[in-house]
């Protein structure tokens, strides 16, 4: 997750660089091992657990900044 989290919070992305490291992200087995890990993460608000906290945290913020790159080309159109 931090080596993701490290790739993901780069300010810039050029066009070749988001296809070779943001859309292989995307494969249904991928996508399906982040569903995984996402339930897995789930934590109860009354009944912390700290690891599954840490991790859903980052796990957040990676997506978040995966998403970012799409969001400005969204709004660049």
């Amino acid at each position: 997750m931090e080596a993701l989290h490290a790739l993901y919070s780069r300010v810039q992305f050029s066009d070749e660089e988001f296809l070779a490291l943001v859309c292989p992200m995307y494969t249904s087995e991928t996508v399906d091992l982040l569903r995984k890990l996402f339930e897995w993460s789930v934590v109860d608000p009354r009944d912390i657990d700290d690891e599954k906290y840490l991790f859903a945290k980052k796990f957040s913020e990676v997506w978040n900044c995966s998403a970012s790159p799409c969001a400005l080309a969204d709004r660049n159109r």
